[in-house]
């Protein structure tokens, strides 16, 4: 019951002509961006015990923000990997979530260039980091603090509108609490779209990610 409702929670904005959608298994998958191999990003800070054994009170003893607390928490490239089964599946993650740089891209790009298609996970999060300024505040999602802007970090749109320049066959997945637009993206010929909400329901431990069975058949 508990991956039924969060994969009902997925939101497929487009898949243009259905050619994107779903994935076949054993092919060359190419996992891109900050987001897809995320694991404790996936999950809410304040939920409490997610990992059998580790229980921490919220965000009053930091625990939320301990990468091991979430040591049993799939990322969508474990997933991936788990089930593309007889094919490839590569990661490079690009860039950051926030900050600038573009060191990553040449490396995402040759990986991209190499594939049948690409994933590529996108998005915001929630949980203060203390090793970037005004570009994290610009995007950061929490209560008690409102966003300036619905847009995608500048950096992750230079890398999405590079991948899309390939012409591969590209799925994006958006792991985000609040809006985000998709108005640059969301009617490429060659670009499927979904939604995903960070939330305790993400599978966790015993089934993939709730977005795999969705991107694969």
């Amino acid at each position: 019951m508990n991956l039924k409702a969060a994969q009902s929670s997925l939101v497929l904005l487009s898949n243009p002509g259905g050619k994107v959608l779903p994935l076949k298994v054993g092919t060359h998958v190419a996992m891109i961006g900050p987001h897809v191999n995320a694991a404790m990003t996936l999950i809410q800070h304040d939920t409490g015990m997610v990992c059998p054994g580790v229980w921490h009170q919220g965000h009053e003893d930091g625990g939320d923000n301990d990468p091991e607390s979430y040591h049993c928490v799939k990322s969508p490239l474990s997933a991936v990997r788990d089930i593309n089964t007889g094919g490839i599946t590569t990661f490079s993650q690009g860039c950051d979530v926030y900050k600038n740089g573009t060191d990553g891209f040449a490396a995402a790009l040759a990986s991209a260039k190499a594939a049948k298609v690409v994933v590529l996970g996108l998005g915001i999060e929630e949980r203060h980091r203390v090793d970037c300024g005004e570009e994290c505040l610009l995007h950061y999602e929490r209560e008690s603090h409102d966003r300036s802007s619905i847009d995608l970090p500048a950096v992750q749109k230079q890398l999405l509108a590079a991948v899309i320049k390939l012409g591969k066959p590209t799925v994006v997945f958006l792991l985000n609490g609040g809006m985000l637009a998709v108005d640059d993206f969301i009617e490429e010929p060659n670009v499927a779209v979904i939604e995903v909400s960070p939330s305790m329901i993400f599978s966790i431990k015993e089934h993939p990610t709730r977005m795999s069975p969705m991107m694969c058949r």
